[in-house]
């Protein structure tokens, strides 16, 4: 049983009427044994190869097969995950890794070994569902080639719907689920927004634009597992450009019942290649979110978010305003202006990009 044997699984007269309707089964060579390896699940001697492939396209688990034959006699393996090619082998096995003929939502069958590229945000062995955040998604062979951020749909597990969100899955970073941009460098947008679009998201999704991804897309992802909120802060000080990093561990969005509210277990320092930034988060630590149609602020007599021209976790007006006006470098230090887009800075320099991601932990 060599090169590329396929075996095609229909079902006739009823037979199994709870299984896949189909799928393609694709010799492969390989070291595998399935009597070592808890991957192999099911074992049953005396059926045919066939009969063996029909079993495995009635059940979800099973994405390869493994035949021993003795004689006339056939010992049928049904494994929960697919076999990696490799040469050489001297064992008694031959290996068949399952495929559906077609992939979901748009996903391309690459091969036999592969299977099914997914694209847009769905995952799986069939391109058949959304990844719950862009670090699923990144922990999936799907996404390994993309060198820049681009913009992708979540459904977390929590959510009733799906989200659009800017992701990186570069290969080297574990997904970054992008919450907002601001910078100056960017084309314009308006961040002096109502409630409503800065609950579902506004802006240029895109790799270098200037976006708000949504206070209730938040809510879902970090409420669905436990994520870590970094900020990227860029200064120019002292004419050189100097990124500064602060993380928030178990970072969590409250509903839009509580105002949005967030809430975090600890700041997290960066590592020793990142510039510390200043901790921006904590003087808004519960605080419920405020814009100039929604006033939830601490001030009685004014209205924050209408001073700044932004919506954010506003408690005074006198504070820092991450999403307000950026700044071009010429303007290198923070000034009385409450419109201008500001982070703590121990010298009090301008922040000329507000970067904020989520990681799940």
């Amino acid at each position: 049983m060599t090169g590329i044997l396929y075996i095609w699984i229909v079902l006739l007269f009823g037979i199994m009427p709870d299984c896949r309707s189909y799928m393609t089964l694709s010799s492969i060579e390989s070291c595998y044994d399935p009597t070592q390896t808890p991957e192999t699940y099911y074992t049953i001697t005396g059926i045919s190869v066939p009969q063996c492939g029909i079993m495995c396209a009635g059940d979800e688990r099973c994405m390869s097969i493994s035949i021993k034959r003795d004689g006339n006699t056939v010992t049928c393996y049904h494994n929960s995950g697919r076999r990696l090619l490799s040469t050489g082998c001297d064992n008694q096995y031959s290996h068949f890794n399952g495929y559906h003929s077609s992939c979901h939502y748009h996903g391309v069958f690459l091969n036999d070994t592969y299977g099914c590229r997914c694209y847009g945000g769905y995952i799986g062995a069939w391109c058949e569902r959304l990844m719950e955040d862009c670090s699923e998604g990144a922990s999936t062979d799907h996404y390994k080639d993309f060198t820049e951020s681009d913009v992708f749909h979540i459904h977390p597990s929590n959510a009733p719907r799906a989200f659009k969100v800017v992701c990186t899955m570069d290969g080297w970073s574990p997904g970054w689920t992008w919450f907002f941009k601001r910078r100056f460098d960017s084309p314009y947008v308006n961040f002096t927004r109502p409630w409503e679009d800065y609950k579902h998201g506004f802006g240029d999704f895109s790799n270098s634009g200037n976006f708000w991804t949504g206070l209730d897309t938040m809510y879902h992802v970090t409420n669905n597992r436990p994520q870590r909120l970094k900020a990227y802060i860029s200064f120019k000080e002292d004419g050189k450009w100097v990124l500064r990093t602060y993380a928030y561990k178990n970072f969590q969005v409250s509903s839009e019942t509580y105002g949005y509210n967030f809430s975090f277990l600890s700041g997290v320092p960066p590592g020793p290649n990142h510039e510390k930034a200043m901790d921006g988060l904590s003087l808004f630590l519960g605080a419920k979110f405020s814009t100039y149609d929604v006033d939830n602020d601490n001030d009685s007599s004014d209205n924050c978010a209408n001073i700044h021209q932004s919506g954010w976790w506003f408690t005074t007006c006198d504070g820092y305003n991450p999403t307000g006006q950026p700044q071009p470098p010429s303007v290198q230090y923070k000034t009385s202006d409450p419109t201008q887009m500001s982070w703590p800075n121990t010298l009090n320099y301008s922040a000329a990009r507000v970067n904020m991601f989520l990681i799940a932990d």
